[in-house]
């Protein structure tokens, strides 16, 4: 039966052949033929039964596992589902001075995810005052000129979730 699986876990597909001394046997994906390496996990077991572990997963290893015994083959279709982006790193809680410029920064658990950046709850766009900077998995906001109406709690989101900090601001 097909099996669905997230990018980084493994999968183990299992078949049994008769007779089981039978040794012409071949695992593939799609149509690529798979052999044992730090990857693909490949053995022969007693009674005729055959095991393939695909590890470390991505998205592109979805396709068709087919397993061949001469000129019988069995095929089951593997999906492998994208993980939501998580941070890895969230928000710190940051204290400035006014007239400087504040730094939020957050990396996330996978680069070039899109995000927002949000003001208690109001969406806070590119501006000379809010300006937003992506590198990688690392996102920023940087707030210059800071003035004491900055102060406040500061979120960045992803589609799936967010990560907060409050920002204080003091005076001169």
């Amino acid at each position: 039966e097909d099996i669905d699986v997230f990018e980084g876990e493994s999968a183990t597909f299992k078949c049994r052949i008769s007779p089981a001394e039978y040794t012409n046997v071949q695992w593939f994906l799609d149509k690529t033929p798979l052999h044992t390496n730090e990857l693909n996990e490949i053995q022969s077991r007693q009674g005729g039964y055959h095991e393939l572990t695909l590890k470390q997963l991505t998205v592109k290893d979805s396709g068709v596992v087919t397993f061949e015994a001469g000129d019988k083959k069995s095929s089951v279709n593997l999906f492998v589902k994208a993980l939501p982006a998580g941070f890895k790193e969230e928000l710190k809680d940051t204290e400035c001075t006014e007239g400087e410029t504040a730094a939020l920064c957050c990396e996330l658990s996978k680069p070039d995810t899109a995000v927002e950046w949000r003001k208690e709850d109001k969406l806070l766009h590119p501006s000379s005052k809010h300006e937003m900077r992506q590198k990688g998995a690392v996102a920023e906001l940087l707030i210059h000129q800071l003035q004491q109406e900055d102060a406040g709690s500061y979120t960045c989101c992803t589609r799936d979730q967010k990560t907060a900090a409050t920002l204080t601001v003091n005076g001169r």
